[in-house]
């Protein structure tokens, strides 16, 4: 009795396609803590605004949502990212996104020094997901989106957002 892997069986794909929905800039409040726990370094950065902006969304980021950064030992930081759009017709939509961060040991000393670290620098990835009732932007809650870290700091932050088609 043979058996056929249901993974072989699958087609092949060597690029998933992917489409640009925005850019995202975000402002950090100076007042963020950085401490030591057992899981390693944690940053607590709150949104003090920031922007959205692309061929798909354009909106503002509002004070309040923050970005809890976890850096363990293995210098892979893990993101825990909560933050509240209005979009210029004032729509209110609500964004999560986890993700990886690898950075080296330079690009690390760098960024916990409080300076910028570029895209070609760290190996940033996220996942963000969306949730809105405003009819013109419920198609958001469907989306599958990817987004790469372009710029990080103690400061802010700027990350490409792509939907997968």
């Amino acid at each position: 009795m043979t058996t056929t892997d249901p993974v072989a069986a699958l087609p092949a794909v060597d690029v998933l396609p992917v489409s640009p929905l925005c850019e995202i800039r975000v402002a950090f409040d100076p007042a963020m803590l950085v401490y030591e726990t057992p899981g390693g370094l944690r940053i607590d950065a709150i949104v003090s605004g920031g922007t959205v902006r692309g061929p798909r969304l354009d909106a503002e980021v509002l004070d309040g949502g923050g970005d809890w950064l976890t850096v363990p030992p293995d210098g892979i930081a893990r993101m825990d990212v909560r933050a509240t759009f209005r979009t210029p017709d004032g729509a209110v939509l609500h964004y999560t996104s986890t993700g990886r961060i690898s950075l080296g040991d330079d690009a690390r000393q760098r960024f916990l020094a409080g300076e910028t670290v570029h895209g070609d620098e760290v190996h940033g990835r996220a996942a963000p997901l969306f949730e809105t009732a405003a009819e013109p932007y419920r198609w958001l809650n469907g989306v599958l989106a990817v987004g790469r870290v372009v710029a990080l700091s103690l400061r802010h932050i700027r990350y490409q957002l792509f939907v997968v088609d």
